[in-house]
């Protein structure tokens, strides 16, 4: 088979492989809009009157890939049989904007989902040297003129007990015997052949990761299925993140590096931790090429970022990232106090690095800000400041969740989170047939209620230039105007006042985060 058949071939399969129903998981009651990474969409609302007196016509779909060269992304819709489904509710055209749900449902499939996997190779509890690569600028190939093509779609998976995103090989197969089963448990506990249970802020930490990789690579407007010009791009950021000693973002690495700060394989990671690992893979994997700056007390100091990015300091040489703090809790009255002190000292001196010199090149930076909000139980009074968060342009989303249960959340709706599952046990992906790159996406969002999210949360942000990184910076002033805000912005770190009233807290369980009360 030549080069150029087996490109098609895998180009086509993973056309077909990678969208399910549209309908799935956004219906909804209200008219409000969604909010996915910095894009809204307006789907409108189901009908309530029709909802129940008649069925839609949903396409699903079967599929014969071509083994011909000249395939291409415009031939799809021949191989597509299209029949009725009789299973779901009416959806009246003239009260729900069909193409605003088809760009919704496109928009959620196409972020990539890492959930636990089993029978991976075992996790080696030692250090491993990363090799550091130069990535080719391959941010041209965003595919924009593709943003209008055919959909796909395959039956969706029912069942009450399953995992909305769950394939038919996600689930444990049925062993012969049950020695062979406790064997396998046995040898899973020994060697770490599977994350199950202790490594879902890891997944969710990849998974941020891995849409910032996407998002700069391919641009936030990437959709699947990819063109041939992002495949190989596409491969390449997926191949990041598989389940072995030799990928730079695998469940194995991330493992290994939080033996630095006191967690052993199998221990469970909080924001905190997996902000500042990823922080070290990606400096040891692309170097100065591309950068991970993990704020300091929920604060982003321009005048770091700034020298960060431009090349003028070392992106492990931050003074918030050499360990992990303990858990500050701080009176907000006592930092005004402190801010309106140091209020003339401020229009005196400016040290924010000049950026001005054409030879300061900026380099993409992914900005991690853990945070905590509350002691036991979020605080609701930041509800709103946490939605505002999905509506900024440079918003990789929250890694966050439920107490030792953690999930990607990438957008919401009214007080609905929309979230990445990653607890779903899935088998090693094999790429050989193009088949692999299936469990790498989820068909169907999933919803929390904001109220029952965990304080302790890590919010990501890309900024790729200067300019967005300005932008970001406005719109986090902006968002300092409301009455609770979750981050802030200044223009340098100032050493804290010797009046400010601090408690430490020691916390040896939960992640150390600064408490916003």
């Amino acid at each position: 088979m030549s080069v150029t058949t087996a490109l098609v071939t895998l180009h086509s399969t993973v056309a077909n492989l990678y969208h399910k129903t549209m309908y799935d998981g956004f219906q909804t009651t209200s008219d409000s809009p969604f909010w996915i990474l910095g894009i809204k969409y307006n789907p409108g609302k189901v009908n309530k009157k029709n909802k129940r007196k008649k069925s839609l016509q949903r396409p699903t779909a079967s599929f014969s890939a071509p083994n011909t060269p000249e395939y291409s992304r415009e031939d799809h819709s021949k191989h597509f049989d299209v029949h009725e489904d009789s299973d779901y509710h009416h959806i009246d055209p003239n009260e729900f904007n069909i193409k605003q749900l088809e760009a919704l449902t496109s928009d959620f499939q196409s972020r990539l989902w890492f959930s636990y996997r089993k029978d991976f190779p075992p996790i080696d509890n030692e250090l491993k040297q990363i090799e550091p690569v130069t990535v080719a600028p391959f941010i041209n190939h965003s595919g924009k003129e593709e943003a209008g093509g055919v959909k796909y779609y395959t039956s969706s998976i029912h069942g009450r007990h399953k995992s909305r995103c769950e394939n038919p090989d996600e689930t444990q197969s049925s062993l012969s015997s049950s020695l062979e089963s406790l064997n396998k448990i046995y040898q899973s506990m020994i060697s770490f052949t599977s994350d199950a249970g202790w490594g879902c802020m890891m997944r969710s930490g990849q998974m941020l990761l891995a849409q910032a990789f996407v998002q700069n690579y391919l641009g936030r407007e990437f959709r699947l299925p990819p063109t041939e010009a992002q495949l190989d791009m596409y491969k390449t950021i997926v191949g990041w993140f598989n389940d072995n000693e030799e990928s730079p973002y695998s469940i194995h690495r991330i493992a290994q590096a939080g033996i630095l700060f006191n967690k052993k394989i199998g221990e469970w990671f909080g924001p905190s931790t997996i902000a500042t690992v990823l922080q070290r893979l990606v400096h040891e994997h692309l170097k100065s090429e591309f950068l991970v700056y993990v704020a300091d007390q929920g604060t982003i100091y321009k005048d770091e970022v700034t020298l960060l990015c431009t090349g003028q300091k070392d992106p492990l040489n931050i003074d918030n990232d050499e360990e992990l703090k303990d858990t500050v809790i701080v009176n907000k009255s006592d930092c005004e106090e402190v801010n309106d002190t140091n209020t003339n000292i401020n229009q005196q001196c400016d040290p924010t690095p000049n950026t001005n010199d054409e030879t300061q090149t900026w380099k993409p930076v992914v900005i991690l800000i853990p945070i905590r909000i509350g002691l036991e139980h979020m605080n609701p009074i930041y509800s709103d400041s946490i939605k505002k968060t999905f509506q900024i342009p440079q918003s990789l989303g929250i890694m966050g969740g439920k107490p030792k249960s953690s999930l990607y959340f990438i957008g919401y709706q009214d007080n609905d989170l929309l979230y990445l599952d990653p607890h779903t046990v899935q088998k090693p992906a094999s790429h050989k047939s193009g088949g692999g790159y299936k469990s790498y996406h989820c068909s169907q969002p999933r919803k929390l209620k904001i109220y029952d999210l965990d304080p302790s949360m890590c919010l990501g942000f890309l900024c790729q230039t200067q300019t967005d990184f300005e932008e970001l910076c406005s719109f986090v002033d902006s968002l300092s105007q409301m009455q609770n805000p979750l981050i802030s912005i200044q223009k340098w770190k100032q050493p804290l006042s010797p009046d400010l009233d601090i408690d430490y807290v020691v916390d040896g369980e939960d992640e150390d985060d600064l408490v916003v009360l």
